[in-house]
């Protein structure tokens, strides 16, 4: 993708809250994440649910799919929730659209940061 000119975000979705709760409060106008998050040809948001969880987040977090959605551009979203903890973490809409929208794939095998420390 990044050879052919396409524009790739790559974020764990821990980092990427607390970056935009940062910058809501920031006089800096070189930080824009949102923005980037927003208009990356590739999104890849990694880790959904190990962000802290309030109103803010789960505001961004729906502008974030919503968006992307609506601009028919593609988002990867890695997680470790099954979709029922989705349900119980998230509200109904956000869920309705991660579920609804999105291709999902169950990832099977040994952990390997426990393969790799025990090697």
């Amino acid at each position: 993708m990044l050879s052919r000119g396409f524009s790739v975000a790559y974020i764990p979705a821990n980092d990427l809250f607390s970056q935009l709760d940062r910058e809501r409060f920031s006089n800096d106008e070189d930080s824009d994440t949102l923005k980037t998050v927003l208009n990356c040809d590739l999104l890849i948001l990694d880790d959904l649910g190990t962000e802290y969880l309030n109103a803010f987040v789960q505001s961004q977090l729906y502008t974030i799919v919503n968006d992307r959605l609506l601009a028919r551009k593609p988002t990867i979203i890695s997680t470790n929730l099954e979709p029922g903890e989705l349900d119980e973490r998230y509200p109904r809409r956000l869920v309705s659209r991660i579920m609804g929208e999105y291709a999902d794939f169950l990832l099977t095998g040994k952990d390997v940061r426990i393969i790799k420390k025990y090697k």
